[in-house]
């Protein structure tokens, strides 16, 4: 029988995404990297990043992570030497450090950060920021959705605060990504394990109780009912986060109990942010 030269090039498309390692397929049209990242030296917390393919065949890529030349051919393989990347998204105010390495060896893309990527990172001719709903939106008919959590600064956080960061919805895999506000211990080393909690844990950052949201009576229950009304609106199976690992499988039940186990603690924390602000008065 006879192959066309078109049907040959599919067929090797098809067997070259089914070898992509060490990118990870959580769920259709879904590739998630994951990568190192050490704080004080020495603790490896993790950090990713993910190619979402859209309905054109061209793919967005959510952050930037340190690549190294396995990922970089894996990268090349997924997105023809990232002549189908449309655009690159920065999700979380701190999350900076890569994003020039991979404008370097992928030159000429189209990048959306946050108010503070705009800001920090000159270098990259940013197309426009989170905070615009316009930008949020852009990529709704192919079924994502991006949201950004109330009861926190998203424009010009305190450059100890890592809380916020964008939740991005991938319909079709029925995946979340996100970065520093929710954490999930998929085979935390023993000191993640010793700092964060144990293999299966789900999270709220660190700072959530402690300088995350703002200092107002309103902000924790505004985060709560913003993240409660994230549950219902969106159908998700998997969470993606930066630290530590993605949770393939009922991360929305997870999720669910996480925050209703921590509705009192910020209802709390309401409670202590209106005694401070009356205090004041």
């Amino acid at each position: 029988f006879l192959i066309t030269l078109h049907n040959l090039q599919l067929a090797t498309n098809v067997m070259s995404k089914e070898n992509l390692s060490p990118l990870i397929q959580v769920g259709p049209k879904y590739w998630s990297l994951r990568s190192s990242f050490n704080v004080l030296g020495c603790i490896d917390i993790g950090t990713h990043m993910a190619f979402i393919e859209l309905s054109s065949g061209k793919f967005l890529v959510l952050d930037t992570v340190q690549i190294n030349s396995k990922e970089k051919r894996a990268i090349d393989l997924l997105t023809d030497g990232g002549k189908l990347i449309e655009a690159v998204v920065a999700t979380h105010p701190f999350h900076t450090m890569y994003f020039k390495p991979f404008a370097s060896i992928y030159p000429g893309l189209t990048y959306y950060g946050t108010p503070r990527h705009l800001r920090k990172i000159e270098d990259i001719k940013w197309s426009g920021n989170l905070s615009d709903e316009g930008v949020r939106s852009m990529w709704e008919s192919d079924g994502i959705y991006i949201r950004i959590p109330d009861g926190a600064d998203f424009v010009n956080p305190a450059e100890d605060n890592h809380f916020i960061s964008a939740f991005v919805l991938h319909m079709a895999s029925k995946t979340v990504f996100v970065d520093d506000t929710i954490m999930y211990m998929a085979n935390p080393n023993c000191m993640v394990r010793t700092l964060f909690g144990k293999n299966g844990d789900m999270l709220l950052h660190t700072s959530t109780y402690k300088n995350g949201l703002l200092p107002t009576p309103e902000a924790p229950l505004q985060f709560l009912a913003w993240i409660r009304k994230l549950c219902v609106d969106w159908d998700f199976d998997n969470m993606c986060t930066a630290h530590c690992g993605n949770k393939i499988g009922a991360a929305k039940e997870q999720l669910s109990l996480l925050i209703e186990a921590s509705a009192p603690k910020l209802e709390a924390l309401a409670k202590k942010n209106e005694i401070k602000a009356n205090g004041k008065k």
